[in-house]
């Protein structure tokens, strides 16, 4: 595969950081020839080794040996989900996710994902390398749909392993709330009350007598 004939990295003049855009040899899950792009990267050097990892991964993952593709694990999972008589809006969040994840690796070969290629995915989706950035919470999403999703390939005995089970997906911090105690809540209507009370009977002005 030789730089020279092939594409390279381009500085993006509005940014000033490198990006690179190249031509799948292997379609899509609609049969369509497909662009990869990433974005983002500091040096022409960092875009260049992403992109000689691109395109070797390109080469070699697209092989499935009983055909089972990415995108074959995903859409089978959301119909055993949907024969399970899941929710209309959970199927729903599934296939917003699986539509994610299909874009990224839905013609590779599922049994050549891995927790590797994984978590590089999960940072250029928080990075916007890919397109729009993406939220901790839907990178989130789309891990816990294609950890699902190749656990009941697993389960089934189509595949051997779950790549997602060693991923490493974005933290989300969960919002807290703090509750008052008992003693907080009175203190709180004692106050009230008492500017309640001021509020009704105004504090009579001191007025001199006037002789």
């Amino acid at each position: 595969m030789s730089r020279a004939s092939g594409p390279t990295p381009k500085r993006d003049a509005r940014t000033g950081t490198w990006y690179f855009v190249f031509e799948s040899e292997h379609p899509g899950p609609d049969g369509q020839r497909r662009q990869r792009r990433r974005r983002g990267f500091r040096t022409k050097v960092e875009a260049q080794r992403a992109l000689d990892a691109a395109r070797a991964e390109d080469a070699a993952l697209f092989a499935p040996v009983d055909g089972l593709t990415v995108a074959a694990v995903l859409d089978r999972f959301i119909t055993i989900k949907g024969i399970a008589g899941k929710a209309p809006r959970t199927i729903a969040q599934y296939e917003w996710a699986a539509g994610f994840a299909k874009l990224r690796w839905g013609a590779w070969a599922a049994e050549r994902l891995t927790a590797d290629h994984l978590d590089a995915a999960y940072a250029d989706m928080l990075a916007g390398r890919s397109g729009r950035a993406l939220s901790a919470r839907s990178v989130e999403m789309i891990h816990k749909t294609v950890k699902a999703a190749f656990q009941a390939a697993v389960d089934r005995g189509q595949l051997v392993r779950n790549p997602a089970r060693l991923a490493t997906p974005p933290q989300v911090r969960e919002q807290r709330y703090t509750c008052w105690t008992p003693e907080q809540v009175g203190a709180f209507l004692a106050f009230v009350r008492t500017k309640e009370t001021r509020a009704v009977h105004p504090r009579r002005a001191t007025r001199p007598w006037v002789r």
